[in-house]
């Protein structure tokens, strides 16, 4: 994605003009990912509760 090869998603985006800053952290450091794991989580243990 943010590789060398003048494929990769990063040269593509510096190639149509945009300023490309690449950040290597999954998704799942942010908290807004983070709650939204926990909402679910929270939603199938109310949904299985009587099991």
């Amino acid at each position: 994605m943010a590789g060398p090869e003048p494929e990769s998603w990063k040269n593509r985006l510096e190639a149509s003009g945009y300023e490309v800053t690449p950040i290597f952290e999954g998704l799942g450091r942010l908290p807004q990912v983070q709650e939204m794991y926990v909402h679910r989580l929270k939603m199938l243990v109310e949904e299985n509760h009587g099991l």
